[in-house]
């Protein structure tokens, strides 16, 4: 049926318009047969068409609704792969550059006898050069008797040994003369050992006691005061080493004696065989004269180099007592007037000799 006022469609059994309300003509009863009409269905069809037109915008506003949160939900969730995918990046980065800076033990291999951790400082290490970075590199660093203790980063690097370490029983080695450059690349992996260096011995040689220097000393203890992580009594390790020089320059300074005691002493024997040769001669008091002046004048360059020897050695004190003795042996020498003055000189001299015998 179409409505005579808006021209709009609804089914025939309509009463009104359901668009403007316009009442619908009746046709007559009496041509048609009697229907019986549930009301309360009627009304409930005849609401439904009503509503119709209002579901479908909200059905129509639901849908803009639903596709615009998909694409929010598209955007966000686009936002987060991309955000994640930057955190990843950044992530992957920081750990190339942790790994790149990394610090890479660089054992050594030390030789040094007599060498223990426990009684003696460290081997101190100067390194110099540039890092991965660039940056320019100059540290003191410290390693143990197995070659331990330095670490590095990527970078060209020089290590140079300025000090000898110092033991507490006085023993002190010398610096090796030596050098070494290496390069820590890529090609090591993060925290993994660069042992290039291993195939480089560095040899310490213990230093002969007598020949330890005032200068060799205090430069050792220089560097093994700048070792934070081992700390000893310095002052003691330094005087132990002194001792130790000073006990033996005195045993050297004792065989030197000894053997010039006994060259000395040979020599007296020699001259005091050859008196005894020429007594037994049966000489003429002229050639007894000329023989005596002879051996007077060994046995007075004998005591002679005596005394200077042992002026070169003893301190001053002594050095004193010797000049006065020494003048007093002059004077004697040269005090006898008598006939008997070959025996007498002989005599003096063999005495000073012998007294210069026991000092030495």
């Amino acid at each position: 049926m179409r409505c005579s006022h808006c021209f709009a469609e609804f089914p025939d059994y309509y009463t009104e318009c359901p668009e403007c309300g316009t009442p619908v003509p009746q046709q007559p009863t009496e041509l048609f047969p009697a229907i019986n009409v549930n009301t309360a269905e009627f009304e409930r069809v005849q609401e439904q068409p009503q509503e119709a037109p209002k579901n479908r915008k909200r059905i129509v506003a639901i849908v803009a609704v639903v596709v615009v949160l998909l694409l929010i939900a598209g955007g966000v969730g686009g936002y987060l792969a991309h955000r994640n995918a930057q955190i990843q990046q950044a992530a992957a980065e920081a750990q190339a550059y942790e790994d790149a800076h990394s610090l890479h033990a660089v054992p050594l291999k030390l030789t040094a006898e007599g060498y223990s951790d426990e009684l003696a400082t460290r081997f101190p290490v100067r390194v110099e050069g540039t890092d991965l970075d660039n940056n320019a590199i100059n540290e003191l660093a410290f390693v143990d008797g197995s070659g331990n203790g330095l670490e590095l980063r990527q970078g060209d690097y020089v290590l140079s040994f300025p000090a000898a370490p110092l033991s507490a029983d006085g023993t002190v080695w010398d610096v090796p003369d030596k050098t070494l450059s290496f390069q820590i690349t890529s090609s090591i992996g993060a925290g993994d050992a660069y042992e290039e260096l291993l195939s480089k011995e560095l040899t310490y040689r213990v230093v002969t006691p007598a020949a330890i220097s005032d200068d060799l000393l205090a430069t050792a203890r220089e560097y093994a005061a700048q070792d934070t992580e081992r700390q000893v009594a310095l002052d003691d390790y330094v005087n132990a080493a002194k001792e130790k020089r000073e006990a033996a320059k005195n045993a050297e300074q004792q065989t030197m004696r000894d053997a010039k005691h006994n060259e000395f002493q040979t020599h007296y024997t020699n001259i005091e065989n050859q008196l005894a040769a020429d007594r037994s001669k049966g000489l003429t008091d002229e050639e007894w004269t000329q023989v005596a002046s002879d051996r007077i004048n060994e046995l007075h360059q004998l005591a002679t180099d005596e005394y200077s020897y042992l002026m070169s050695i003893v301190d001053e004190t002594t050095a004193n007592a010797l000049r006065q003795s020494q003048s007093a042996f002059e004077s004697n020498l040269a005090a006898s007037t008598s006939e008997d003055w070959r025996d007498y000189q002989i005599s003096v001299c063999e005495s000073r000799i012998e007294v210069l015998l026991q000092q030495i």
